[in-house]
């Protein structure tokens, strides 16, 4: 009987060992870093780097675009105001003869010169 469980004994130890072999030719393929998971945690690493770039970047440009928008913004406003000034000249104007009208207060310099124009 002895016998028999000193074979059991050694047979598992066996096949414990083949397991163990086994795990650990798995571990050091997944370790490798040319084809295993390292590889793809280093490509995953350099990816994250350059989406990080990326978004750097169009922070950057959505900082500029919008300092260009508020810009452009303001000249259509001093525009409107212009074009408004002007049509209500016309539209005041007898037989062709212009009237000006009160300036708007933010127009400044610009309606000035508008009105210069027209005389």
């Amino acid at each position: 009987m002895e016998l028999i469980l000193n074979g059991a004994t050694v047979l598992a130890a066996t096949i414990a060992a083949i397991y163990c072999c086994v795990l650990s030719r798995k571990l050091s393929r997944l370790q490798r870093l040319d084809d295993g998971m390292g590889a793809s945690i280093a490509t995953l690493a350099k990816q994250c780097g350059a989406l990080q770039d990326t978004v750097r970047q169009a922070k950057t440009s959505g900082a500029q675009m919008q300092e260009e928008l508020v810009a452009q913004t303001a000249r259509a406003e001093r525009a409107a105001g212009r074009l408004e000034l002007l049509l209500a000249t016309v539209h005041d104007s007898k037989s062709g003869e212009s009237r000006p009208v009160a300036a708007r207060p933010q127009a400044g310099s610009d309606l000035r010169d508008i009105y210069k124009a027209m005389r």
